[in-house]
């Protein structure tokens, strides 16, 4: 959440995501989810609005959350998609690079390899490309 903050995103929107949107004790990831939920409102991540479990489609489409009745402040507005684990992640990575044509960061893969106070460049070690992030001091 502090780079989010970094960023200058004051309130991160964290869409965790999973299979479906409710919770069901035959998906792992769908009690995962609702245990962050619970984190996130005991505090453990001031400042940001995290709400799942989210199935894919309406974590990044308010129209796909509006037609099935889900009305959280995430829902088709997230800053962040938290996959349920690295098979999902890096399957949805791969599918913004190479079919979307986007870029995104992997936690475990990505590193600030160079930059000064005002920015930081982002670069992956196997796939051969990088972005340029701006970064801003958290207001005091």
């Amino acid at each position: 959440m502090l780079l989010l903050q970094r960023l200058g995103i004051a309130q991160p929107k964290v869409a965790i995501v999973a299979a479906v949107e409710t919770v069901n004790p035959a998906i792992p990831a769908t009690l995962d989810a609702q245990a962050l939920v619970e984190l996130s409102h005991q505090g453990a991540w001031p400042g940001a609005i995290v709400e799942g479990p989210f199935g894919f489609d309406n974590a990044i489409s308010a129209e796909a959350a509006r037609i099935k009745g889900i009305a959280p402040r995430v829902a088709g507005d997230a800053d962040l998609l938290l996959m349920p684990d690295l098979n999902a992640g890096n399957m949805l990575y791969k599918s913004f690079n190479y079919i979307g044509g986007g870029d995104c960061a992997l936690r475990s893969r990505w590193r600030c390899c160079h930059g000064d106070e005002r920015t930081c460049l982002l670069s992956h070690p196997f796939q051969g490309f990088h972005v340029q992030v701006p970064l801003q001091r958290p207001a005091t």
